[in-house]
């Protein structure tokens, strides 16, 4: 991967994307070029800068690990009371969560199909099999092939709803610093925070009508999300009236 660094000025009007994602220090170290050098950057992040890069048009991103020098303490002194107006300037903000896989992309599509469902304001979640592409409700689908899809999908929320960056103590104030709705990437699936908000409300809403004596139940079965469910409740506007 080939990359170019570029300086500038917060007030240039500049259209660009803010990259936000868990450092994961473990993670292995692999090599990209920058301005022609090579450079080391964290395998998480290497990942995300794959996914949102385009073949077709320039892509302007500012990644911390990139943009500030690490090694240097004055550096990156003088960047963090930078971090307000680096975020609030950005066109979007970009929440990487890391590489996806079938369950990932499964929940997210069923995330969407809950949001359009929610659009009727009579409709409640009473069962995840709603979820489902209308073509896998039909009586002629096999039905092994539909329990096995929504296995796929709880396994798929739980992975999301657990995943690293949302245990981070900037995730509150770039939420509320983004110009934008902030978007979520989980691999080649995106989703925009408030429709993955709503989704917390009616996700949130059918746990707690579950029999939580049934160890069988998603009350059980989906532990992730309803751990991970309460911090996730804010709208962007409630968020920002916080700062």
């Amino acid at each position: 991967m080939s990359c170019k660094l570029f300086c500038e000025t917060l007030n240039s009007d500049l259209d660009y994307l803010a990259l936000s994602y868990p450092w994961a220090l473990n993670a292995p170290l692999v090599n990209v070029k920058i301005n022609g050098l090579e450079f080391r950057i964290r395998q998480n992040l290497y990942a995300g800068l794959f996914q949102v890069r385009s073949s077709s048009s320039l892509v302007r991103l500012w990644a911390d690990a990139v943009c500030i020098n690490q090694a240097s303490i004055p550096e990156r002194n003088s960047q963090v009371p930078l971090m307000c107006e680096i975020y609030s300037a950005a066109s979007k903000v970009l929440i990487w969560l890391r590489e996806g896989n079938d369950s990932t992309d499964h929940a997210i599509k069923a995330l969407h199909k809950l949001i359009m469902l929610r659009q009727d304001t009579d409709w409640i979640l009473t069962d995840l099999h709603k979820s489902l592409p209308e073509d896998m409700k039909s009586s002629d689908f096999p039905p092994d092939k539909r329990d096995e899809r929504i296995k796929s999908i709880r396994a798929g929320m739980n992975d999301i709803f657990t995943r690293p960056w949302f245990d981070r103590t900037w995730i509150v104030q770039k939420l509320a610093l983004a110009r934008d709705d902030p978007l979520l990437l989980c691999g080649s699936s995106s989703m925009c925070w408030e429709c993955f908000r709503a989704t917390n409300i009616e996700l949130d809403k059918y746990l707690a009508k579950l029999n939580i004596g049934d160890e069988d139940s998603d009350h059980w079965v989906l532990s992730g999300v309803q751990a991970a469910l309460p911090p996730r409740k804010s709208s962007l506007s409630q968020i920002r009236l916080l700062f």
